[in-house]
């Protein structure tokens, strides 16, 4: 498996050197003749502070559109994209998964086993690496090898690993700033982090991979500088109408992709697994609340602002951690929802 970044050979440089900045001048010529090849467009705007040529957050944008509004690779001359460089991470388990991040023509992306590494977007050269001594426990779970990508911000680059931590590197040399063990992986039935954290202001978010685990899923919170907890947020609501018994505690949950943060309302939505068991409800009667649900949190403490449970008792693994994308229509603000069911929700 290798990573492919590919630029458009007859495009000349004149053509997007539209800033005084040299930085910019870069980050422009690398958006407009390579990153916008590797993703996909959609009708959806992106906020007025994003930058269209950085790629800075794993759905894209502020929004989570994944909307680029560059236009120098179109129907009429992507054919004659070449491959510009290739870097090979090394170890390829389970394939290269990850979403890169592009911030001011530097690449940031993770491989197998949580290997993060920042390239010169341009040329493709190794600027630097970084590679965590992972807990043995991960060659024995459900999840192995799987990391989906990294989160820039603050100065560091975020990684969530696959042994249940959190940890921040340097952004400019990829030395380690802090760790944090944000869950116990053995013991909560190999329970652990295969996609980014959101960080939301000084605040990272993140979410394991509960929904096929017999444990109660949570959200997570620290802070972004110190790694320092601050909260957590239970996924499997406290009523005994929503789960009989003691069937909470092993019911799953979760949410393992990345929310969304909403900087104007400093609201922090995110996508919630399926319900434990699987396949099988009679032991968890009810509608098993908040699993399949899009919750909307505030990102300082925790607490709940409202849900939407998108389908109740699921017992066809139609999680609905999927990304929440914020759009307005009509001066009306909403939230658009794919879920695994096949069904949109938009609210």
């Amino acid at each position: 498996m290798k990573f492919l970044f590919a630029i458009q050979r007859e495009c000349s440089t004149s053509d997007f050197l539209t800033s005084t900045a040299t930085g910019a001048r870069k980050l422009l010529q690398v958006g407009a003749c390579g990153l916008v090849a590797m993703v996909a467009s959609a009708n959806l705007a992106f906020a007025a502070d994003d930058n269209p040529a950085d790629w800075p957050v794993y759905h894209g944008n502020s929004k989570s559109s994944r909307f680029s509004a560059l236009d120098s690779i179109n129907k009429s001359n992507v054919k004659r994209l070449k491959v510009a460089w290739i870097h090979q991470p090394g170890e390829i388990t389970g394939g290269l998964q990850a979403t890169p991040i592009e911030i001011n023509g530097v690449l940031y992306y993770s491989s197998a086993n949580n290997k993060v590494q920042a390239l010169d977007a341009v040329t493709g050269k190794e600027l630097w690496r970084y590679q965590p001594k992972l807990d043995p426990v991960v060659n024995e779970i459900f999840f192995t090898a799987s990391s989906r990508g990294v989160t820039v911000g603050l100065g560091k680059v975020y990684l969530a690993t696959l042994d249940g931590r959190l940890i921040a590197l340097d952004q400019k040399n990829g030395k380690e700033v802090w760790s944090t063990q944000v869950v116990q992986t053995r013991k909560q039935s190999g329970n652990n982090f295969t996609s980014p954290p959101t960080l939301a202001g000084d605040v990272l978010v993140i979410a394991p991979t509960s929904g096929d685990s017999a444990q109660r899923g949570k959200i997570y919170a620290v802070d972004a500088n110190t790694g320092n907890p601050l909260w957590q947020f239970d996924t499997i609501k406290d009523d005994p109408n929503s789960w009989p018994g003691n069937s909470g505690d092993t019911g799953g949950g979760g949410g393992w992709l990345p929310g969304t943060y909403d900087k104007e309302s400093d609201t922090l939505y995110w996508g919630v697994g399926n319900p434990a068991p699987d396949y099988y409800g009679d032991e968890r009667k009810g509608d098993n609340l908040y699993t399949d649900s899009v919750i909307a949190l505030d990102p300082k403490t925790g607490k709940l602002k409202w849900h939407r449970q998108e389908l109740p008792h699921d017992v066809w693994d139609f999680d609905s951690t999927y990304e929440t994308v914020l759009f307005e229509r009509d001066g009306k603000k909403l939230l658009f929802h794919p879920t695994k069911a096949g069904f949109v929700w938009v609210m």
